[in-house]
């Protein structure tokens, strides 16, 4: 008779959003024994935790992603700042078709920052996920 590796399905418990009846199903188990292996092993705690923290990087990754973003627009707009300035400094003619072509090369540069607009939206929606289904556990908890 094969051992359960009980490890593995604490880590699958932990780290899922599978649930003990769940656990019972896949791994051909009785309830007693997950509810046994749960409440000794800390699982749910463990759960909590592991949630929490990556609640936290989820955060930490979109706020490094909003960081660079902003950092890119300031770039851009010092770039084209200093662009103009010198323009006028030196005397260039700031006609309409000058603020034509410097609108259109500010709007292209800001344009390409939509390549980090994707990734940031994504994390900003995995924090959302994991806030939703710690809510949804604490109202089940309740419930």
């Amino acid at each position: 008779m094969p051992t359960t590796n009980w490890e593995a399905i604490e880590a699958e418990y932990v780290t899922s959003e599978v649930s003990q009846a769940d656990l019972v199903k896949k791994y051909g188990v009785s309830e007693r024994q997950v509810a046994w292996h749960a409440s000794r092993g800390g699982w749910v705690k463990k759960r909590e935790e592991w949630r929490s923290k990556s609640a936290v990087k989820a955060q930490e990754k979109a706020g490094d992603l909003l960081v660079a973003t902003l950092s890119e627009i300031m770039q851009i707009c010092h770039l084209h700042t200093k662009r103009y300035r010198e323009e006028i400094e030196g005397g260039g003619e700031i006609d309409e078709p000058t603020v034509r072509a410097w609108t259109k090369m500010f709007l292209r540069d800001v344009a390409s920052l939509e390549k980090l607009r994707a990734p940031l939206e994504k994390h900003v929606l995995d924090v959302r996920q994991l806030a939703d289904a710690e809510l949804d556990e604490i109202l089940a908890d309740e419930g």
